[in-house]
């Protein structure tokens, strides 16, 4: 079975072209390495969409009619310029990888913990200070880098992610770390 992949990598892109949306059919939108500013909300329309692939652009945002996208399993927007996430956000019931490493996240949606697939979390290199108690109901996440930000704190509920083998907490703010942690007897 042939997948529909739309390649856009490195074409110096800033922004998508208007007729995205009519390929209905695309599985794999990459735009890896251009400078789009934006996604539009029409990316919606796309709802076959399983891969979407943004890593380095110049992306300020993340459209709030993202949760609509149902179908994504593959979700990459690292290294831009993001500072938050849409409530939306945790609607997507079948993302089993997030990267937004490498921008300014400040915070994330209480709503990521809707997302019960999600097994591959990436959250490094960004001005998070807190973690939302929701994110201990993503219950199948092996691997969390929430690497170079600004924790002070975990919370309890991180000990719910007893399938976790790896979590990457370095280069944080951190003074102490739950009680709980020791239930997670899968990390390596």
């Amino acid at each position: 079975m042939q997948q529909n992949i739309l390649n856009l990598i490195g074409k110096q892109l800033t922004e998508l072209p208007e007729n995205i949306e009519h390929p209905l059919d695309i599985e794999e939108l990459l735009l890896d390495k251009n400078n789009i500013q934006s996604l539009p909300s029409e990316i919606v329309n796309l709802h076959n969409l399983k891969v979407l692939k943004a890593f380095s652009n110049q992306l300020k945002s993340i459209p709030d009619s993202i949760g609509q996208l149902k179908s994504l399993h593959i979700f990459n927007v690292g290294n831009n310029h993001i500072t938050s996430l849409p409530e939306s956000f945790g609607e997507l019931s079948n993302l089993y990888m997030f990267d937004i490493g490498h921008n300014h996240l400040n915070e994330l949606p209480s709503s990521i913990g809707n997302l019960k697939k999600l097994a591959f979390l990436y959250l490094s290199t960004n001005h998070i200070s807190t973690l939302p108690a929701s994110i201990g109901g993503l219950e199948r996440l092996l691997y969390l880098n929430i690497a170079e930000n600004k924790l002070t704190s975990i919370p309890s509920s991180i000990g719910n992610l007893t399938d976790m083998i790896e979590l990457r907490l370095y280069d944080n703010m951190l003074t102490e770390l739950p009680e709980n942690l020791s239930a997670l007897t899968n990390l390596r």
